[in-house]
């Protein structure tokens, strides 16, 4: 697959096949990516979406007693009920939301008419894997402002902080958070490597939306990368070895087999070399340092401030 090769200085890299030692090789062939998200959680799909976010979210809920917890629980269940309908059979689909029906807590904040719209669309095979999906709209839309004031709250910076001072980091974890991406960038920056990131967030991205795009659009952001990264005029180019650039080149200029897998290669490539070699090099820098510091400064910070707010409303 590819070797990393490191000068004296520890500043650039040569990626290629022939340029990785064999257990690196070996590693990155039999390697299953995690999902592509980051574990320190952002959005209303990602919160509801994991018990650990979601556990967090839920003390800022009970404390907040604006919106019942059981809003939160059952929206949580409704997500992981969507999440695998699809895997289940037509009896098992209705058995489960029978189950959450049944379940169904007062306090959970949905209208008369959703609740005879999910049994309506039970009677039918065509919709019952997305008879919940209006309530779970429902439910978004109603919890948005709270997740907005969430992500302000004490208790989403302890979560952020607990989850950066432990040991199993992920690369995923790093390059699909704006927050924790930035310091990264700087630190890839101070080893004269901060293209490889540049390169593989417009590569991750069109690899992810190619299935959505024209041929024509395809070629389009192909040839674009290819002549930002690859082309002898590069702007910014990227250290791979000449035998992957040639068969870049050869494709790019032939207009010949240009689809979305011609850079696929060369992103695993990039991925790998930042997983493997950048990613526990950041993590024990100063960089990361300053940026755990921070988020433990501001963590307290919060927390004063939500104390302070809690003294003055006091009679």
């Amino acid at each position: 697959m590819f070797r990393k090769k490191r000068d004296d200085s520890s500043s650039s890299l040569s990626l290629g096949q022939d340029l990785l030692p064999e257990q690196v090789i070996d590693e990155a062939r039999s390697y299953q990516r995690p999902p592509a998200y980051s574990r320190i959680w952002t959005t209303i799909d990602d919160i509801v979406s994991h018990p650990v976010s979601l556990n967090y979210f839920r003390t800022f809920i009970l404390e907040q007693h604006e919106i019942s917890a059981q809003t939160v629980d059952f929206l949580f269940a409704c997500t992981q009920y969507r999440q695998h309908a699809a895997d289940l059979t037509q009896e098992k689909r209705v058995q489960r939301v029978e189950a959450l029906l049944e379940g169904y807590d007062e306090e959970v904040e949905i209208s008369d008419e959703e609740m005879n719209n999910i049994r309506s669309s039970l009677k039918s095979s065509d919709s019952s894997a997305s008879c919940l999906d209006s309530v779970i709209a429902s439910l978004k839309s109603l919890l948005e402002p709270t997740i907005q004031q969430y992500i302000q709250s004490p208790q989403h910076a302890q979560q952020c902080v607990d989850f950066v001072t432990q040991p199993d980091i992920l690369l995923e974890d790093v390059v699909y958070n704006d927050e924790f991406l930035v310091p990264f960038m700087s630190f890839l920056e101070l080893k004269h490597s901060a293209v490889l990131i540049h390169f593989w967030l417009l590569a991750d991205n069109f690899v992810r939306s190619s299935p959505h795009m024209s041929q024509q659009q395809i070629k389009e952001d192909v040839v674009g990368m290819y002549k930002r990264f690859f082309s002898d005029d590069a702007f910014q180019p990227l250290p791979i070895n000449d035998t992957v650039r040639n068969n870049i080149k050869s494709s790019v200029e032939s207009g010949e087999d240009i689809s979305s897998s011609l850079l696929s290669d060369v992103e695993h490539i990039v991925y790998t070399t930042m997983r493997v070699y950048f990613l526990p090099l950041f993590l024990n820098s100063d960089v990361y340092a300053k940026f755990v510091h921070d988020l433990q400064r501001k963590a307290i910070e919060d927390i004063v401030k939500q104390h302070e707010v809690e003294q003055q409303q006091q009679p």
